[in-house]
């Protein structure tokens, strides 16, 4: 993906390396194209994290981008990323795990998509129409 911290391993040690005011930018997509435990991420830094972005993948774009070790930018334009609920990620967990450690910063709906094969209102409002039931599902009020 062309990232400084992208896997796993990458964020464990930077997290090792930095101080109590060092904080992570929590990206879904991200973590999951690099083949990252998102849910095992969450649950160790979620005390860290200042920023959600909530972004899908679609499952078989993924498994081809790996397969040919395709660039980020191919990817994308390939379609890998999408809106929470257009693809493989289950949010309900994620937000059980923020809710529980009282949570209350920003949670941004994004996907890295070609507006031209996907129009950014309609996945927009896919995003939130998922985000807003995977919230009340675990109480949050939004």
């Amino acid at each position: 993906m062309g990232t400084i911290i992208q896997t796993e391993n990458d964020v464990d040690r930077f997290m090792e390396h930095t101080n109590e005011n060092t904080f992570l930018l929590y990206d879904t997509g991200h973590l999951l194209f690099a083949q990252a435990n998102y849910e095992r991420v969450l649950k160790n830094y979620v005390q860290k994290i200042n920023h959600v972005h909530c972004k899908d993948i679609r499952k078989d774009i993924l498994e081809n981008s790996l397969k040919n070790d395709l660039s980020f930018r191919e990817s994308f334009l390939d379609g890998v990323f999408t809106v929470p609920g257009d693809g493989c990620i289950d949010y309900k967990p994620l937000f059980k795990i923020l809710y529980e450690n009282n949570y209350e910063k920003w949670l941004i709906i994004e996907a890295e998509q070609d507006p031209k094969k996907a129009n950014p209102f309609e996945y927009a409002k896919i995003g939130y129409n998922y985000l807003s039931k995977s919230l009340a599902h675990t109480n949050y009020k939004h």
